[in-house]
């Protein structure tokens, strides 16, 4: 029960401070003490659920924790970290299952969706080289199936939805802070821009979506500072995927060809601009996209060539999520130094990793979600209206970024995409 306050909106400083002490933690975080500092953090999380009782915000909380810290994966070992705070997470959900069996009336289909997935998963894991490896694959999808319902029970009406999102786009802006903080403060400090570029694909289109409702300072700095952010992130995945994406929305619900050429003129002014302002180095990466003899190229194509190989002799379960490495290493890797996780398409990785049988899974889901979606949004007020359809571009914006790398590993991405679709279920329920 609430017994310190009642009224949230009156205490807006509070989560404020709270949110930015959280983003000092990330930043110290990376300064070598980063287990301590999450544990550290992840307890403020669970003390302020505590005491405010506000579940709303905790799911704040949980992702600027995600959110802040989802570039630091790979070179400076997070994955350990990120299964922590998984397991904390799925322990949570455990000990109130309650939330779980409340929902089931509302989400019978996601719950047959998350069961199928995880026992496909689990008979994967079963028969994979590398079973530890694919049983965290297999956890890691309980974790998003379980953050959907968590988001899905917290809201028990349309205006706090709406209050939510308002406040969502302040913590984007003070993740967006904080990376820059960490390239300032640490500029030798290597960051992961795969997972950065695949954030700012869930988060750029929803933006740009918003504003074309409702013209917002907040949200207008938020597109200020990731689209700077995008250009000097260095992928090039990230950024065709954004900019495909919100012309596809131009030109599918806008259909006005002035305010399509405006924009056009738009990026055309930013492009020559960057061409002036950006590093060398980014230049020459993005000018290089159409190389054949690049070596991200090659390699990318190389990888395409194997997973099919895989799927090919393990068609049905496949050999198991986050077992390409040894695979791959072991039967095709012909490039000394060269060590991938994951193929470079998510869509590859999905059918090497678990077969026919789990590709048709992960392909009804999606279709699934997109009906639901495009139901929703026609049924929607014009405000979360706009949201469902920012939240639509951006996933299509994730799905198109995934022929070129693999977000499903990262579990920061995933939790982003359930916050999402745990939102537009919400909306969804209250529309009906």
């Amino acid at each position: 029960m609430n017994l310190a306050y009642q009224n949230i909106e009156q205490k807006k400083w509070f989560i404020f401070i709270i949110i930015i002490l959280g983003a000092i933690l990330g930043i110290v975080a990376s300064n070598g003490i980063l287990l301590i500092s999450f544990f550290t953090l992840l307890l403020l999380m669970f003390l302020f659920y505590l005491f405010v009782y506000n579940r709303n915000l905790f799911i704040l909380i949980f992702a600027v924790n995600y959110f802040y810290t989802f570039e630091l994966n790979i070179n400076i070992q997070f994955n350990r970290n990120i299964d922590i705070l998984s397991l904390v997470f799925i322990l949570f959900m455990g000990i109130r299952s309650d939330i779980i069996l409340r929902n089931y009336k509302n989400l019978k289909f996601l719950y047959l969706l998350a069961l199928s997935s995880l026992l496909i998963l689990f008979s994967s894991s079963l028969f994979s080289h590398e079973i530890l490896n694919s049983f965290r694959g297999t956890y890691e999808v309980l974790v998003f199936y379980l953050f959907i319902i968590y988001v899905f029970d917290s809201f028990k009406n349309l205006h706090d939805i709406e209050l939510f999102i308002s406040k969502l786009f302040l913590v984007f802006i003070i993740c967006l802070v904080a990376n820059w903080g960490l390239r300032f403060l640490y500029p030798n400090l290597t960051l992961n821009k795969n997972v950065y570029g695949f954030i700012l694909d869930l988060i750029i289109p929803l933006g740009f979506v918003l504003l074309q409702y409702k013209k917002n300072l907040k949200i207008f700095l938020f597109l200020l500072l990731s689209i700077i952010t995008l250009l000097f992130n260095d992928s090039r995945g990230s950024l065709l995927a954004v900019v495909i994406s919100i012309f596809l929305y131009l030109i599918l619900y806008k259909r006005n060809i002035i305010k399509i050429f405006r924009y056009a003129l738009v990026g055309l002014f930013i492009s020559v601009i960057s061409f002036f302002v950006l590093p060398d180095t980014i230049i020459t990466r993005l000018t290089d996209i159409d190389d054949k003899n690049d070596f991200n190229t090659i390699t990318r194509i190389d990888m395409w060539e194997a997973s099919r190989d895989l799927f090919v002799n393990h068609p049905y379960i496949g050999i198991g999520l986050r077992n390409f490495n040894y695979y791959y290493n072991s039967f095709y890797n012909d490039f000394p130094y060269f060590n991938p996780f994951h193929p470079h398409n998510t869509y590859l990785y999905i059918l090497s990793g678990t077969g026919i049988i789990g590709s048709l899974v992960f392909l009804i889901g999606v279709v699934v979600f997109g009906f639901i979606i495009i139901r929703c949004r026609k049924k929607s007020s014009d405000y979360l209206g706009a949201f469902v359809t920012g939240v639509l571009v951006s996933l299509v914006a994730l799905l198109i970024h995934g022929m070129v790398d693999t977000y499903i590993i990262y579990i920061s991405v995933m939790l982003m995409v359930s916050l999402y679709i745990g939102l537009v279920l919400k909306i969804y329920q209250f529309s009906k």
